[in-house]
């Protein structure tokens, strides 16, 4: 899998999720309405619903487990996204778990957690990890916030 998300406005908040699986599908969120969106290989963009979106072949599967549920008497939207791959010897198994909160036409907050550290090797994009000369493939912070670096600091 893949997670893309889209940065912008004067606090650089996130606008948009993307999240691609090449097997089962893709899924698209935006801050405009926080409505969950799918597509399906040969479909066109439609909304999101509960349930499993599974590959074909039955690879890998995204399970919508929560869906734009109101949180409380505020505007915050959250939804919860299962990713699993599937376990020759145990069926289907959860890799990791994508949370949202996302209040319309503001902004949207997302969090991953990751079932198991060495399912890293499954994803990509705003999931993936960068490797240091030590093979340390993990980076794992207690903050509750990082430090991200401006675009002249990369090479």
């Amino acid at each position: 899998w893949q997670l893309l998300a889209a940065y912008a406005g004067q606090q650089f908040t996130t606008q948009g999720l993307l999240l691609l699986d090449p097997h089962a599908g893709s899924m698209e969120m935006t801050a405009d309405d926080c409505t969950w969106r799918i597509k399906e290989e040969k479909s066109t963009w439609r909304q999101a619903s509960l349930g499993q979106i599974s590959a074909e072949v039955g690879t890998t599967s995204l399970e919508v487990k929560k869906l734009h549920e109101k949180l409380g008497e505020t505007k915050i939207l959250r939804s919860s996204i299962v990713l699993q791959i599937r376990s020759w010897s145990s069926g289907m198994k959860n890799v990791a778990k994508l949370f949202t909160h996302c209040v319309p036409q503001k902004h949207l907050d997302f969090k991953i957690t990751m079932f198991d550290r060495k399912d890293v090797e499954y994803v990509g994009g705003e999931l993936g990890v960068a490797p240091d000369a030590n093979n340390n493939y993990h980076f794992f912070t207690k903050k509750s916030m990082v430090q991200m670096r401006a675009d002249q600091e990369f090479k």
